[in-house]
């Protein structure tokens, strides 16, 4: 373990936090398309800001919930550097899905192939994200490049590309490194697990200019089954109501019914990523997805006004208030984080 000091921005008391960061186990694996030395995830893990509630705080981000897999590697899609920047949240079995998106009048691809699919089936079984190119103000072009983007991905996974969700983040205005992306793709599926390490890489993959990695994940009993809510996010900068440059998955383990999750999703959204600014900018390709698996066991939740489904939404909302707090303490192109005091 090392120790990293955080100074509070000036105005604030000149206290100096040391918090705890976790360092990744040495790896190399160096495939054909994709890179994953300890180079690729060169950054700190967040502090733990989850409130007090009826919950407890786990490990394992979007793998502490039952059902899911993760990943994330190089796969050339930056600028530069070697930093991981493709991630992908796997679940085992097709999922319970919604998702809620920017309110820009100008959305990027991958926000409307989401719509899209989203429109169809309420169910899905993987959620992709790359860093380096945001895929908007692409045109026709880019819309048909996240097509071929999700087919590949449903090619390796054995499933359609309507199983499939996209969420980019990066320059605007840019064609989608199509050559890198495509070959990453089966190499990528490879090394998919279900460990913290493997979260932890999925959440350094899909940042940008974070200092820290956002992740965190909650453990709360519902009538008697217990159940877990994990998540990830990245974001920054382009923070404005509605929602921000801020792209985030939310697993779950609960089996609950599709128009209560997405109620639960939405909501849960509209307390926290909808109540922030940091720059006034509304971003393109604003998404948060949220995945429901089921492996938990407990009775189906279908009733929005059951104590289970109460219970559910308050911790949904818990784990997105830690992504607001991080989001909000450290603005697109500073080089400290501060804590924010947030007022009701």
């Amino acid at each position: 373990m090392l120790t990293q000091q955080r100074i509070l921005p000036r105005g604030h008391a000149r206290t100096i936090h040391h918090v705890a960061i976790k360092t990744m186990p040495r790896q190399c694996c160096r495939t054909r398309a994709i890179l994953m030395d300890q180079d690729c995830y060169k950054i700190n893990a967040a502090p733990d800001l989850i409130p007090e509630g009826p919950w407890s705080k786990v490990e394992g981000g979007v793998c502490a919930a039952k059902g899911f897999k993760a990943t994330g590697a190089h796969a050339g899609l930056r600028a530069s550097g070697k930093k991981a920047d493709l991630a992908l949240v796997v679940a085992d079995a097709a999922a319970t899905a919604a998702g809620t998106f920017t309110q820009n009048v100008m959305c990027a691809a991958p926000v409307l192939y989401c719509k899209d699919v989203l429109s169809r089936t309420n169910t899905i079984r993987a959620v992709m994200t790359n860093a380096g190119q945001a895929n908007a103000a692409t045109g026709t072009q880019g819309y048909e490049d996240a097509v071929t983007t999700a087919k590949a991905l449903a090619d390796s996974l054995g499933c359609s590309t309507d199983d499939i969700l996209l969420q980019s983040t990066g320059v605007i205005g840019r064609r989608m490194k199509v050559e890198n992306f495509l070959p990453a793709i089966p190499e990528l599926v490879k090394t998919l697990g279900s460990s913290s390490g493997d979260a932890h890489r999925a959440a350094v993959a899909i940042t940008t200019t974070d200092l820290v990695s956002k992740e965190a994940a909650l453990r709360v009993t519902m009538g008697g089954t217990t159940v877990h809510v994990g998540g990830m996010c990245k974001g920054s900068g382009m923070i404005h109501p509605n929602m921000a440059t801020m792209l985030g998955v939310v697993t779950c383990d609960a089996a609950v019914a599709p128009d209560v999750w997405t109620g639960i999703i939405k909501r849960a959204s509209i307390a926290s990523f909808n109540s922030i600014t940091v720059d006034g900018d509304t971003s393109t390709n604003d998404c948060v997805i949220g995945l429901a698996s089921g492996a938990a066991g407990n009775t189906l939740v279908t009733d929005p006004a059951s104590s289970d489904a109460q219970l559910l939404e308050s911790a949904v909302t818990a784990l997105m208030q830690v992504w607001l707090r991080l989001t909000s303490c450290q603005p697109a192109g500073t080089a400290k984080m501060g804590t924010p005091a947030l007022e009701h």
